[in-house]
């Protein structure tokens, strides 16, 4: 009898397991339409996103040309600016050498010590408050000239950063 059971035991031990039973095809069918309908959604969040992206690309590249065209109108008005000093210089320059040489004229002319010191303490008098309102008019010149070439390239980064790029995409970047 030993041997009659142990025979059984190792057949039974062998035997292959049971197949599991197949998914219901309902259950099949569901999952397969939640995919289509994942990919859809994905796709038109895509479409969504490359749209927002060409329309943004359009904005900018506006954008930087305007951004060009106020950098080359401020590099025009600089020029401009630089040149009128450059001459406003140089007449001052003329201007200097001219008195220079009237006050070595009259300098040659004095009679007495204290006649040529009074015209050099007049000379140097005038030279000195000549530089300074010079100087004076350059610096409200170069305000005024700071100004003018700043202007347009301000108009075009105020137009740059008015407008958020991202706002139709991203909902939340309107905050």
């Amino acid at each position: 009898m030993t041997t009659a059971t142990k025979t059984t035991t190792d057949t039974t031990a062998t035997a292959k397991p049971a197949a599991k039973p197949a998914a219901p095809k309902a259950a099949v069918k569901d999952d397969n339409e939640s995919a289509f309908a994942f990919s859809g959604a994905a796709r038109d969040q895509y479409d969504a996103l490359l749209k927002a992206f060409n329309d943004n690309a359009e904005e900018m590249q506006g954008r930087t040309q305007e951004m060009l065209d106020a950098s080359r109108e401020t590099f025009e008005a600089m020029q401009t600016r630089m040149q009128e000093t450059s001459a406003e210089l140089m007449e001052a320059a003329r201007q200097e050498m001219t008195d220079a040489v009237d006050f070595a004229n009259e300098l040659t002319r004095a009679k007495t010590m204290g006649e040529a010191l009074e015209m050099q303490r007049d000379y140097w008098t005038r030279l000195f408050e000549g530089r300074v309102e010079r100087v004076r008019s350059m610096t409200e010149a170069s305000m005024e000239a700071m100004r003018e070439t700043t202007e347009p390239t301000q108009r075009s980064m105020q137009a740059a950063f008015s407008s958020n790029p991202f706002a139709s995409f991203f909902p939340s970047a309107q905050k």
